[in-house]
């Protein structure tokens, strides 16, 4: 078939399914395993919509405050597809994308619409009222349609074999582990094994060119294409997702008081220790912050693999980045030094903690990052980064980069403690003196010197305190904790948004979005200098957004809560966005 006919019928079916799932918001009597039940194992990614009536009038509570006046989801939907007769608005519904077996570079797509009597559905639409195979039109588009349990299956109608392999799978209602995660949700999206090897290979599910490569299993586990994947065409990140996770989701729940969560879910391609650490609930992972303006502000501890897999995602990107700029000096003993560079950099980090302030009048904008890290053993920690730091000095000079980033690593008394001071030259490592934009932003970061620089200072056994351009900076941070501040944990916004988090987090991290702003307009008057840039309105005092971290042996996952005040601070200030801009 030619390749507009197969691009036709690829958006039709997008359009039915885009237009059936803002309508589908299912219901929590049902579980979400008996709709994913039904998918075969060359699903790539699947969309879940829970409790039809539901969540729609959730959705349309949530989106009125950026859209006043805008149709709800359910009535949209009922209005473009005309479907209402024989539709179970209080049951699953699901969009999902398949590997084609002839064209693995073309998936398919597939939508599960519930309904209530299929006979009552299949005569609205003027199918086949036994459930068999039929051609129909909905919303102007050709399309099959079958009943599969208490769904109908629409397909594209180029798609009927395929479809008859849906029809004749078997369903396992515990095949899927993200299924009892979905439950918790309004709106899934989930990733498979499949589908991160897809992205990786091609991008996301559109344009990507036809292929006869398929989907196989390698020696080591891993879902990769035939022929292997080649790095140079991937995405570092995805690729990344692939090497580690069978599969990833996104989710979205909102309660009846329109506080939302943003969920994630990554289960690990293999199982992992869980440590023993004792559980601190969310007031004693802000112990530390003083009740003082902050962008970010918590910590906590880090999962399991954590710092490997982070050592992982950076060397893949450096190696991305020398390809993309047709730099193949590397050798892979090379390629193995930058991966140890970064694994005597993050290794042995058990915890860490955050916190960006916004900047006052003058003073470099990068010297208001702080973190703390902790440690299995200070010293031996910085004898670490000292060493990751020649490493990389070594694999800088040898490049054929025009940009050499070369740092100096000197001991630094920071208080009463000796400690790092890890600096580097940006004037020398760029050699860009006479680009005037480039002096501003420089001058404007990290000061006149145009020097970068990094302080570390161990004040105990298992304790590493960092800070950049500013050691007094820096031992204010230090106090905090040494004084065993609580203030932040006690202000009454923060509170507000602690009551809708667990008794128990690994990992907090608060995100104040009105000290974002102020972070933001701060960098922002650089560049207005130069007259590059408009000016942001003022945010509106509002709790932060928390975000945790939590792993078992199995999986990754966390959420970012926003409590409703947040929710309705950011709709205000859009709107004031949009009026400035439009001005």
């Amino acid at each position: 078939m030619p390749r507009s006919s197969n691009l036709f019928t690829h958006t039709a079916i997008y359009r039915f399914a885009l237009a059936c799932l803002t309508v589908a918001t299912l219901i929590t009597a049902i579980q979400a395993a008996d709709t994913i039940a039904y998918l075969p194992r060359n699903t790539l990614g699947y969309v879940v919509v829970r409790n039809l009536a539901e969540s729609d009038q959730k959705l349309a509570k949530f989106t009125s405050l950026f859209n006043p006046g805008v149709p709800s989801p359910l009535a949209l939907a009922k209005a473009i597809t005309g479907l209402e007769q024989g539709v179970d608005f209080e049951g699953n519904a699901l969009f999902a994308y398949l590997a084609n077996g002839n064209s693995a570079a073309v998936p398919t797509p597939l939508v599960l619409l519930p309904v209530t009597d299929y006979k009552v559905f299949a005569t609205a639409v003027g199918g086949d009222v036994t459930g068999e195979i039929c051609r129909i039109r909905i919303a102007e588009i050709e399309l099959l349609v079958a009943r599969l349990g208490k769904h109908a299956l629409v397909m594209n109608v180029e798609h009927r074999d395929l479809m008859r392999q849906v029809l004749s799978t078997r369903p396992e209602a515990a095949a899927d582990s993200f299924a009892d995660w979905i439950a918790e949700n309004d709106v899934s999206v989930v990733l498979t094994r499949f589908g991160l090897a897809y992205i990786a290979k091609y991008g996301w599910f559109v344009g990507a060119p036809s292929s006869e490569e398929i989907f196989v299993e390698d020696d080591f586990g891993e879902i990769v294409i035939a022929e292997e994947l080649r790095r140079r065409e991937s995405w570092p990140l995805v690729d990344f997702a692939r090497r580690n996770f069978r599969g990833m989701g996104l989710g979205l729940a909102i309660d009846d008081a329109s506080n939302a969560r943003l969920r994630w879910k990554g289960e690990l391609l293999k199982p992992i220790a869980i440590s023993q650490q004792p559980a601190e609930s969310p007031q004693q992972r802000l112990m530390g912050f003083a009740a003082k303006p902050y962008a970010l502000a918590g910590g906590g501890d880090l999962p399991t693999r954590a710092s490997e897999m982070l050592a992982e995602f950076m060397t893949s990107l450096s190696l991305q980045d020398a390809q993309q700029q047709g730099r193949t000096e590397f050798t892979r003993q090379d390629w193995a030094e930058e991966r140890r560079s970064w694994d005597l950099a993050f290794g042995g980090v058990q915890e860490v903690s955050f916190l960006l302030v916004p900047p006052t009048e003058g003073e470099p904008l990068i010297s208001t990052f702080f973190a703390r890290l902790t440690v299995e053993d200070s010293a031996k920690y910085l004898a670490s980064l000292t060493q990751s730091y020649e490493v990389a000095n070594e694999l800088t000079t040898r490049s054929k980069s025009e940009i050499k980033m070369l740092y100096d690593v000197t001991p630094k008394k920071i208080g009463d403690v000796e400690g790092l001071a890890i600096t580097s030259d940006l004037d020398r490592a760029t050699g860009d003196q006479n680009v005037e934009a480039w002096q501003v932003l420089l001058t404007a970061s990290l000061g006149a010197e145009h020097q970068l620089a990094i302080y570390c200072s161990p004040v105990d056994e298992k304790h590493v305190f960092v800070g950049l351009q500013s050691t007094d900076k820096l031992l204010e941070f230090i106090e905090g904790f040494r004084e065993a501040e609580m203030g932040l944990a006690n202000e009454t916004a923060v509170q507000r948004t602690l009551t809708l988090l667990d008794a128990e987090v690994p990992f907090l991290q608060l995100v104040n979005p009105q000290g974002l702003v102020e972070v933001t307009r701060s960098w922002m008057k650089t560049f207005l200098v130069l007259g590059m840039m408009p000016q942001l309105p003022l945010y509106p005092s509002a709790p932060p957004i928390a975000i945790s971290l939590a792993s078992d042996q199995l999986s990754w996952q966390g959420e970012a809560v926003f409590p409703e005040e947040t929710v309705q601070g950011l709709a205000t200030f859009v709107t004031n966005l949009e009026k400035m801009l439009g001005q």
